[in-house]
């Protein structure tokens, strides 16, 4: 058992059951004592006898009592476990007035998973998944899914009314909360409040940021990732790039661009990167006016190479010294050529699925559940696997519908509640008699 439980304990519990199935049980029989029941199974059979069951627990093994009122009147009795629609194990027992016996599982058999993950498998770039939670156990319960956010920023202006962020992130669950925090002129980041955002789409969620925090220049920060920067008034506007959109055969030989707009100056820089302390050697600024300026971007910095292109676009904006001086951005499109084409395909992404979220299923549930996935860029030659607790990379029976739409079948096995039941069985003349104790506990609770 390696020192760890296999058995849960829940307050609301008659008896704690244990929670994990078991394959294969190692018996020994137990010298004939009566113990207390904290719960009994009792049934009274076809002929009067009667039949009764209880359990009791230890760290790693359990030990079951059973009765017959009267010996006579059976031929012979069992003990079963059940994980429905699955019988784990039957054992033959005594036929006596009471017994006892004791098992010990000898592998972990399969627990109630906390969480389900899918994503769709692209051949050609197998190794760039991006996973959605379509289901999962409530975010206030131990074990819920924990979502990560990748590194972004976000700009706002000072006087503005409270801003909805739409924020990209993975395992989102319907409500994540998120901390806020915010950069004190020392440098310190001081913790403000607790955010609740909600679920967009799979990939993305909206959080809204108070009016009280764009109320002056700041920076604020969204959990360890997500930096919110909320503008000088007197920012610089960048209201247009010229061109708007180049090749990439001539994005190749050099990228030169006019910016227009107001409040430039000498101090004035060009950046196609944006984050704290901004800093791009990317691109060198030429100031023609208060509301021109030029720039020009090196070719090892443009995304372009000698035979393809990694980017479809690259974003310009203007800084005025610092970061709480910085224009809206505007966006150089790069359009793929036959000597540059698009370096790979689309990226498959995973917007809904229908239903969300998945339902935890039990033995009442068919053994297959149809799920539609709706997203983008899908294909013919693509897949979708699974994740949960215990397994990963499980391809999933998938059928393309559309670059938007794919129908999977998933198996009940891998999103199943897991109650185990023990159940005694006796022989009579007038037939079988059986008696049964269920796992009490989690009801497997989603979000």
């Amino acid at each position: 058992m390696g020192g760890r439980s296999w058995c849960k304990l829940y307050e609301t519990s008659v008896i704690p059951m244990p929670c994990r199935s078991i394959a294969s049980f190692t018996f020994a029989l137990l010298a004939l004592a009566p113990s207390a029941p904290t719960q009994v199974a009792q049934h009274t059979c076809r002929g009067g006898g009667k039949i009764a069951l209880d359990v009791d627990y230890g760290y790693s093994f359990a030990t079951f009592s059973y009765q017959l009122s009267d010996p006579k009147l059976f031929s012979a009795a069992w003990l079963e476990v059940w994980d429905r629609p699955q019988r784990l194990s039957r054992k033959q027992v005594p036929v006596q007035k009471q017994g006892k016996l004791t098992w010990t599982p000898k592998d972990d058999p399969p627990e109630t998973p906390s969480e389900l993950l899918i994503a769709v498998v692209d051949p050609s770039r197998s190794s760039d998944l991006s996973e959605v939670l379509i289901a999962g156990i409530r975010e206030d319960r131990e074990g819920s899914p924990t979502p990560s956010f990748p590194s972004q920023s976000f700009v706002l202006e000072e006087g503005g009314a409270s801003a909805d962020l739409t924020i990209q992130g993975a395992i989102l669950s319907p409500v994540t909360h998120l901390s806020l925090s915010e950069k004190e002129a020392s440098g310190i980041w001081i913790a403000r409040e607790d955010l609740s955002g909600t679920l967009a789409d799979l990939q993305h969620m909206m959080v809204q940021i108070p009016p009280g925090y764009l109320s002056r220049p700041t920076v604020l920060k969204l959990g360890s990732s997500v930096t919110v920067y909320v503008m000088s008034k007197d920012r610089p506007v960048l209201s247009s790039i010229d061109p708007t959109a180049m090749s990439a055969d001539s994005a190749a030989a050099g990228i030169n661009v006019r910016l227009l707009g107001s409040g430039f100056g000498p101090e004035s820089r060009v950046v196609t990167v944006f984050a704290d302390n901004i800093h791009d050697l990317s691109t060198k600024t030429i100031f023609v006016s208060s509301s021109e300026l030029q720039v020009s971007v090196d070719p090892a910095y443009s995304g372009v190479s000698s035979d393809s292109t990694r980017t479809e676009g690259i974003q310009f904006w203007v800084s005025n010294g610092d970061d709480l001086h910085v224009s809206d951005p505007q966006e150089l499109r790069i359009l793929p050529t036959e000597k540059h084409p698009l370096r790979s395909r689309p990226v498959p992404s995973i917007i809904s699925t229908s239903p969300y979220p998945v339902p935890l299923m039990d033995s009442g549930s068919p053994a297959l559940l149809p799920l539609t996935v709706y997203g983008d860029n899908f294909r013919e030659d693509q897949y979708v696997i699974l994740r949960n607790d215990d397994v990963a990379g499980v391809r999933l029976k998938t059928e393309y519908v559309s670059p938007q739409e794919l129908h999977v079948l998933l198996p009940r096995e891998f999103w199943q509640h897991h109650r185990y039941s023990y159940r005694l069985v006796a022989q009579t003349s007038k037939g079988v008699c059986a008696t049964e104790l269920w796992e009490d506990g989690d009801d497997g609770a989603q979000f």
